[in-house]
């Protein structure tokens, strides 16, 4: 697998620069930094320098997020190299991409190259020839658009583009289970065509597809995909759809005896469709990752939008099965796990400001309410267990032994 492949720029310099999920900030508005280690500092100087002051620096969509300046000894040359991207303006239909090498003890321009795309959906290293590492780009020309992946390696010429494709997600993994890192394009026509293609480098220093999967091009799109372990002994990849008004369905693929495999296409994903679509994720930490769909409480039969909903997530049982590890109730503003003693049929009875589980025989479970902090009042039966910025949220004291089952939503991102 991929080693860990950002290396940290220092703390001052990484909150310096990281102020959200896509950066826009020029030169000239951060032209007075902290102070930072000397290396960091050449590589900023350099930057500001090199691009114009009008420029922006941006973060990618997916892939390594969250981050404008990558940091990696591309080449093993045993020098760094520094990877920046930025637009000159807004709505501009060109992205920027440039390469800094640290050498004789400074940082200094070593490609600059201009691309089509509003923008940048995609950025990532993969390790190919000798375990260097090439750049993967996506880019985006608006919303619904074809996107455009271009796969460049890095020569004493500077780069080299090695492989280019249309996509909707990209994903890179060890599906082969080789050692070898392998990336998976997911692409959409919609009401036309959908495929699954799985990608390596091979010997003869080209990106080579190992196998290529359709998938059901009826979809409204893909609102997840996320690759990793699938099982204990298994890694694969969920993908998670919109489907007709408002249902959802994912779908799990796997790599076997040479062959991308749906899983579950045999038995028409009858396990994997819900009421309204899910992300597949970690959900109990475990380091596998786990489908969700939603189930109506027993017996409550109500139109879609008043159902109370019941979260389950399910992981992959290596046949044609999921084993259920999770089941919860999303309010809005909060989650109540369910402890794994509680019975599979409970009701949720929703009213104004607060919520209450019973189990078959209507004996309650637990009971939530909050109440707006300038009329909250101390009530000798309920317990604190929470505070937001407009509500105080408290449970019934005589199951406080389950607080710990209760969560703001925003503690669980």
């Amino acid at each position: 697998m991929m080693k860990p492949i950002i290396q940290s720029f220092g703390l001052t310099f990484i909150l310096f620069l990281l102020s959200g999920c896509t950066i826009a900030h020029t030169p000239a508005q951060l032209i007075t930094p902290p102070a930072l280690p000397k290396q960091d500092q050449q590589l900023w100087n350099a930057i500001q320098s090199d691009i114009p002051e009008s420029a922006q620096l941006i973060s990618p969509r997916g892939g390594l997020r969250d981050q404008t300046i990558f940091q990696e000894d591309l080449d093993l040359d045993g020098s760094d190299e520094a990877v920046i991207f930025y637009t000159e303006q807004s709505f501009s239909p060109y992205i920027h991409f440039a390469i800094y090498d640290y050498t004789e003890d400074d940082w200094n321009s070593m490609v600059h190259k201009q691309l089509e795309g509003y923008e940048l959906d995609y950025f990532n290293f993969m390790p190919t020839d000798a375990n260097k590492l090439s750049l993967v780009v996506g880019l985006a020309q608006g919303e619904g658009q074809t996107k455009q992946l271009h796969m460049y390696n890095m020569n004493q010429e500077g780069k080299k583009e090695i492989f280019s494709t249309h996509y909707s997600n990209i994903l890179l993994d060890d599906l082969t289970q080789d050692g070898v890192t392998d990336m998976t394009i997911i692409t959409l026509d919609r009401l036309n065509s959908a495929q699954a293609a799985l990608y390596q480098w091979n010997d003869s220093k080209s990106v080579e597809k190992l196998s290529e999967l359709s998938l059901d091009p009826y979809v409204n799109g893909y609102i997840n995909a996320i690759a990793g372990k699938v099982s204990k002994n298994k890694r694969g990849i969920w993908l998670d759809a919109q489907v007709g008004a408002h249902s959802g369905t994912s779908y799990l693929l796997t790599y076997e005896e040479g062959h991308l495999l749906n899983v579950f296409e045999d038995l028409n994903h009858i396990q994997t469709t819900s009421p309204y679509p899910m992300e597949s994720k970690d959900i109990n930490g475990d380091g596998i990752i786990e489908m969700g769909y939603k189930i109506a409480p027993h017996g409550q039969e109500y139109a879609m939008v008043d159902t109370p909903w019941i979260d389950v997530y399910g992981q992959w049982d290596g046949d044609n099965g999921l084993i259920e590890v999770q089941r919860s109730y999303f309010q809005g503003e909060f989650i109540i796990v369910f402890p794994s003693l509680w019975p599979e049929d409970v009701t949720i009875l929703e009213e104004d400001k607060s919520v209450t589980i019973h189990n078959q025989d209507q004996h309650t479970l637990m009971e939530i309410i909050w109440t707006p902090k300038e009329r909250w009042e101390e009530k000798e039966q309920y317990e604190i267990v929470a505070k937001t910025t407009d509500y105080i949220y408290e449970m019934n004291r005589d199951y406080i032994q389950h607080k710990d089952h209760f969560k703001l939503w925003m503690e669980t991102l």
